[in-house]
């Protein structure tokens, strides 16, 4: 009976397997060309690990298209960095509003999850009011890793919340209806292990909390988006005329792995990475360590000299 069971979850192992797409099948097929990237986005994601029974934080960069989407994109940005607002009229100070530390509210395996929510239990809320219009649906959920506006199921009904698709067939039912504005190019591999979170079966909201742990935005200095853009539409005119030369894998670049680094030299600079405190007070000792070295050193050569001077003996008769 034993060996029965163990037969069938063996079987049944295979065929998830076989019926899931390995992350190497998916960076194998070729997209098509995406506009220029405005922005790259660092979010580090802090979930519970049912593997290692911990906490951990996993890493993803996201390329923002402003040239097709600028309001969602800057709409992301001002609250990836964070914006001060005054909640209450009747009360003195702001509240900053900013996508760190917010929750993923909703989690569907292979399909799909949803965060964003910068004042949750009090409003809507985004830098264009507290529902803005969607502004045009020019890309697709053509591929995982789509980054897109969550809205209420209605036109014309944005706010800050965000979705990001972990279909490997990307998720073309949300065609026409959300807004795709950015995408993934670096830690699907790590949604792919957040996706194994535990979540209600009845609201997909995650049993353990998953949250934005912090963010990193970097605008891009681009003198001309106008040539760039141009540059991205006939190359998406080639693709689709049949020109598969001109499409994109879902590959990490040499400039990709640049920007990567960029973008963690900005982390820990904004953020005050504890490494980088623990560095900085090294280098500090160190150098008060050489201060009193030298300090002694030049003590003892002094009073050597004094010394020498005063067992000096007179030669003189006089």
């Amino acid at each position: 009976m034993l060996l029965l069971q163990a037969l069938v979850s063996f079987v049944v192992l295979c065929s998830q397997a076989l019926a899931a797409p390995a992350y190497t099948d998916i960076q194998a097929k070729v997209y098509p060309p995406d506009p220029p990237a405005t922005h790259h986005v660092l979010m580090g994601i802090k979930y519970f690990d049912e593997v290692e029974k911990k906490e951990l934080v996993s890493e993803i960069i996201i390329d923002l298209y402003g040239t097709v989407a600028p309001m969602a994109v800057e709409n992301f940005a001002v609250l990836g960095k964070g914006l001060s607002i005054m909640t209450d009229p009747q009360a003195e100070g702001t509240t900053l509003v900013t996508y760190k530390k917010t929750k993923f509210t909703k989690l569907i395996k292979d399909d799909i999850i949803e965060g964003g929510e910068v004042l949750p239990g009090m409003t809507s809320f985004s830098i264009f009011g507290f529902k803005w219009a969607d502004e045009g649906f020019f890309l697709k959920h053509d591929r995982p890793g789509r980054v897109a506006l969550v809205n209420d199921g209605e036109p014309d009904t944005n706010d800050s919340r965000f979705s990001i698709s972990l279909n490997s067939n990307g998720s073309p039912e949300r065609d026409g209806a959300n807004v795709v504005f950015g995408q993934v190019i670096f830690g699907y591999d790590n949604l792919e292990k957040i996706q194994t979170s535990k979540v209600s079966s009845a609201t997909h909201r995650p049993e353990h909390d998953i949250t934005v742990s912090y963010i990193v935005v970097d605008e891009l200095k681009i003198a001309d988006t106008a040539k760039l853009h141009q540059e991205y539409l006939e190359k998406l005119d080639k693709f689709e005329a049949g020109d598969m030369s001109q499409g994109v894998k879902m590959l990490p670049s040499m400039a990709t792995l640049k920007e990567k680094q960029k973008l963690k030299d900005m982390k820990t600079s904004q953020l005050g990475h504890p490494l980088a405190k623990v560095s900085y007070g090294i280098i500090f000792l160190l150098v008060l360590y050489l201060l009193a070295k030298k300090k002694r050193f030049l003590f003892a050569k002094s009073s050597a000299n004094s010394n020498s001077a005063a067992n000096v003996v007179s030669l003189r008769n006089d």
